[in-house]
Formats: C-alpha cells, sequence, structure tokens
C-alpha cells in the first residue's frame, strides 16, 4: 500500500514510462524480500547487496539494477520522511556497492543482415517495417521516432526537424536520406485528415507506444533468427557510414552525440576494411 501512495503521489510529476519503470522496480524488490521473508524496515546494505546480486544472476540488464537501486533509495527516503521512529534509512542504498558497468560492444548488423531484416518486416508488418526503415535512414532513437510530426519533416530540404525535448536536450535538423517507400507512406500520411500530427500512426488511427513497438520486434527477431531491436539500427547506419569513409566529425552530427568517443563506441571496424585504409593511408603504400 505505502508503495502504491508513493507511486500516486509521484505520477503528476513524472512521465508515465517512469511511473511504470518504479512500479516495475518496486514488484520486484517486493517479490524479492518477499521470498527471503525480510522486512523493508531491517532491511541492510549486505541485504540490499544480495538484492543487486540476484538480479543480475536473474538476467536483468545493467540499467535495469541500476535503476532499482535508484528507486529502492527514493521510497525509502519517502518512507523515512514519515517515520518517527527512524525504522527507514538510504544509508543502506549508499553503503551497497554495485559492480562496474561491464563495457560491451553495442549490436550491429551488416548490410546483409539490415536488407534481409527489412525485407521481411516489409511482408510480415508494415507499420514496424517503415519505423524500422526510418531508424536505419536517419539513425533516430526510437522514442524520437514515435515523437516524430508531419510538420517535422521537410522534403524540400531533405532535412528531419528534432525537438529540444529529445535526448541530449538541443533542438536541429539531420539529413534524411530519401527512400521511395517512405516517401510513398509520409505523402499518403499527409492526406489523411486526422485529430493527430504524428507521423507514425497505429491501426486505430493513434499514435503508436514505444512498448508495442519493441514487444513486436522482439518477436520478428525471433522468427527470422537474426538478433536485433529497434536501437541496432542506430548502431548499424554509424558502422555502415564509418565503413564507407564517412569522416568521423560527420557521423557524430548524424547521431548528434556531444562527444566524441560515444560516437566511436558506436563504430565496428570491419576486418575487409584495415587493409584498405591502410593500403590507401600509408605513405610508403604501393
Amino acid at each position: 500500500m505505502a508503495a502504491r501512495r508513493w507511486l500516486e503521489e509521484r505520477r503528476p510529476f513524472l512521465r508515465r514510462r517512469s511511473v511504470e519503470a518504479y512500479g516495475h522496480c518496486i514488484k520486484i524488490l517486493i517479490r524479492y524480500l518477499g521470498s527471503r521473508r525480510i522486512s523493508l524496515s531491517h532491511l541492510t546494505a549486505l541485504d540490499a547487496q544480495r538484492f543487486f546480486a540476484w538480479m543480475f544472476s536473474e538476467g536483468y540488464a545493467y540499467a535495469t539494477v541500476r535503476l532499482c537501486r535508484r528507486t529502492l533509495g527514493t521510497f525509502l527516503h519517502h518512507l523515512s520522511l514519515s517515520d518517527a521512529r527512524g525504522r527507514f534509512s538510504t544509508a543502506v542504498i549508499r553503503q551497497a556497492r554495485l559492480p562496474r558497468e561491464p563495457r560491451t560492444m553495442p549490436l550491429c548488423l551488416t548490410k546483409d543482415q539490415c536488407a534481409r531484416v527489412l525485407a521481411y518486416l516489409k511482408r510480415r508488418d508494415r507499420c514496424i517495417y517503415l519505423i524500422c526503415l526510418m531508424a536505419y535512414l536517419t539513425g533516430m532513437r526510437i522514442s524520437e521516432i514515435l515523437s516524430l510530426k508531419i510538420s517535422d519533416i521537410d522534403l524540400n530540404a531533405r532535412t528531419i526537424f528534432i525537438g529540444a525535448e529529445q535526448k541530449n536536450g538541443a533542438a536541429c535538423r539531420i539529413p534524411f536520406v530519401m527512400h521511395p517507400d517512405m516517401l510513398a507512406y509520409i505523402r499518403f500520411r499527409r492526406s489523411l485528415a486526422l485529430g493527430t500530427d504524428t507521423l507514425f500512426i497505429g491501426r486505430t488511427f493513434m499514435p503508436i507506444g514505444i512498448s508495442s513497438v519493441q514487444t513486436r520486434v522482439r518477436r520478428i527477431s525471433r522468427e527470422l533468427g537474426i538478433r536485433f531491436h529497434m536501437h541496432a539500427f542506430r548502431h548499424s547506419i554509424a558502422s555502415h557510414l564509418a565503413g564507407s569513409g564517412t569522416p568521423m566529425p560527420s557521423v557524430q552530427r548524424f547521431l548528434r552525440h556531444l562527444d566524441m568517443r560515444t560516437t566511436m563506441r558506436y563504430i565496428t571496424v570491419f576486418p575487409e576494411n584495415i587493409q584498405r585504409d591502410i593500403e590507401s593511408a600509408h605513405p610508403l603504400a604501393i
């Protein structure tokens, strides 16, 4: 009950997805504590440490474990404010350390895999095909794609406007590579007189949710036998551009990264390009 009241109090100040994420973390915590008969008021730093270790053993992503740590700390702080007996303390969370996040290479598809995935999606799920195609054409994040308005696309200038409310908080225009299927859909969407200006809509003519897209993408990934997710298209186009000789500052601007080091993590060095690059740049090459 306390967790439900806390979430309801925070709801007006948070996005819907943030409330859902906090609720999911609280459910994981309650399930763990209940299975081990540990009271939240008697939670120790060692208990919290074991809880995080259990999450890793269950296969939860590092970002999810980190979110649970932050959620638990915020929830304990909320309980401590209304508890006169001092049973709750955020010190247990500060003392429970997480291991360093492992450095993993972003998932990147080859050009052939991208072509196969898009061809399969075109036959299997037209809506998801168009969203994935936009991700590969522009390198945009899924949240940015689903927030796109028809008015954000300038076909004459071949650019797309991305508002300041998106990640990195800076409004900008990015190049829009023309594709026949995307052009046809944009023109079709402009011909519809609907109450929403959102570019991508579902069968009910309403905006599509991120979780719905991700669920359908996971299903397609299993059917096709190629491991990928929505963000893989952003990784892939960055690697393909770099592998084709696009200057890294241009790739950085295309992806809208503030730090070049972030861009470098997205880049996969293809072995077949190493020989070509070295021979073309080496001053003593014949």
